[in-house]
C-alpha cells in the first residue's frame, strides 16, 4: 500500500514538473509572438507606412466581403500590394486584395440595410 502511494506521488511530482516547464515555454513563445506583431505594426516598418489608396489607411476598420468579418488594417505588403488585416482580437492576420475588403462605414451604409 505504501509503495503504491509513493509511486503515485512520484508520478504527480513528475507531471507537475513537466507542466511547469511547458508553461514557461508557452510564455516564452507568446513573448516572441508579441514582439513580432509589435515590429510588424510599428511606424518604423516601411510596409506599414506606404498606402496606395487614400480611403484605406493603416488602422482603418474594414469588413472582408466574403466572410463579412470586421477587421483592422495593420499594414501593407510592398511586394504584393495586399492589405495585412487583423481581426478584432489581434491574433489572426490575413492578407487581402483591395477588391476583397470594404471600409466599415461603407459596409454599414450599403450592405447592412434592413
Amino acid at each position: 500500500m505504501e509503495t503504491l502511494l509513493i509511486i503515485i506521488s512520484l508520478l504527480v511530482v513528475i507531471i507537475s514538473i513537466i507542466i511547469i516547464v511547458k508553461f514557461f515555454q508557452i510564455a516564452s513563445d507568446l513573448r516572441i509572438i508579441k514582439e513580432l506583431l509589435k515590429d510588424q505594426t510599428s511606424p518604423s516598418n516601411p510596409t506599414a507606412i506606404t498606402d496606395t489608396d487614400s480611403e484605406l489607411k493603416i488602422g482603418s476598420s474594414i469588413v472582408e466581403k466574403k466572410t463579412e468579418k470586421q477587421m483592422k488594417i495593420i499594414g501593407i505588403d510592398e511586394k504584393t500590394g495586399k492589405y495585412i488585416c487583423s481581426n478584432t482580437n489581434g491574433i489572426t492576420t490575413v492578407s487581402l486584395n483591395h477588391d476583397e475588403i470594404l471600409l466599415f462605414d461603407d459596409y454599414i451604409k450599403n450592405y447592412h440595410k434592413k
